[in-house]
């Protein structure tokens, strides 16, 4: 979520940011393994500073 400076929600979405891929195992993410994080952009009226908020809402392994 974005938020302008007084708490306006300008903008929200969820976003998938790490998938794996059955059967590929480079797509895999290991224990103690760090990959490149993929931008999150979002479309929102320009201004000077925003606020954001985030949540990890599900985490699957297997």
């Amino acid at each position: 979520q974005v938020f302008d400076m007084s708490g306006k929600q300008l903008a929200k979405e969820k976003v998938t940011v790490w998938q794996s891929i059955k059967r590929m195992a480079d797509t895999y993410l290991r224990p103690q393994q760090a990959e490149q994080g993929k931008s999150i952009k979002l479309a929102v009226p320009q201004s000077q500073q925003y606020q954001f908020s985030a949540k990890v809402l599900e985490v699957k392994t297997r």
